[in-house]
């Protein structure tokens, strides 16, 4: 029966084994999530936005915690999660800014 599994639907089977990154996304995401229902908002910030260094659409979340913060009017830690969030996005960039040259050259 795995024998035939395996031949018929082999893309079942490789995709299963190559660790694609839906599963780290979702982990993170859901982290995040858990980490703004116990309102740690710095935590939260963070896991969206490893989220979103793992899949561009996790940038959804960190509009989600902003607004969310924003309706809240909570200022201070909107500027702390935006700044983690920028943090973020540095640390990711930088490598490529190192590599390539100029910013300008890699957009």
């Amino acid at each position: 029966m795995a024998v035939w599994f395996t031949v018929v639907n082999w893309a079942g089977l490789d995709s299963a084994v190559e660790g694609l990154t839906e599963p780290l996304f979702m982990a993170l995401l859901c982290g995040s999530f858990l980490a703004v229902r116990k309102q740690r908002w710095a935590l939260s910030a963070l896991l969206a936005s490893g989220a979103t260094i793992v899949r561009p659409v996790g940038i959804f979340a960190l509009v989600a915690i902003g607004l969310l913060l924003l309706s809240r009017q909570e200022m201070r830690r909107l500027i702390v999660a935006g700044a983690i969030a920028l943090a973020v996005g540095a640390i990711y960039i930088l490598p490529m800014v190192l590599d390539y040259g100029a910013l300008s050259e890699i957009l």
